[in-house]
């Protein structure tokens, strides 16, 4: 049975993509400038262990993993949000 790693929480988002292989942190990266366009007063912050943004309150987290990269907005269930996300 192997055993778990565990995963050293990151300090910041910097840090966070790091810790990926290339491919992922070249992923995180889009994402993140992405987010950085479409929201540039927004506050990079790492929380739940993964990289997030907020302004005022949290707008999305994404997450690297080995081989992909996920991207998780927030809040759900804002009504802005509720038709765009519908079929997810």
């Amino acid at each position: 049975m192997a055993m778990a790693t565990k995963r050293i929480i990151a300090k910041n988002v910097d840090e966070y993509i790091r810790s990926f292989p290339p491919s992922t942190r070249a992923a995180l990266e889009k994402i993140r400038m992405t987010i950085k366009t479409a929201a540039p007063k927004a506050e990079e912050l790492i929380s739940y262990g993964i990289a997030g943004y907020k302004y005022p309150g949290i707008l999305i987290y994404f997450a690297g993993f080995t081989n992909h990269a996920s991207v998780y907005p927030a809040p759900r269930e804002a009504a802005e949000f509720k038709k765009e996300l519908a079929t997810y």
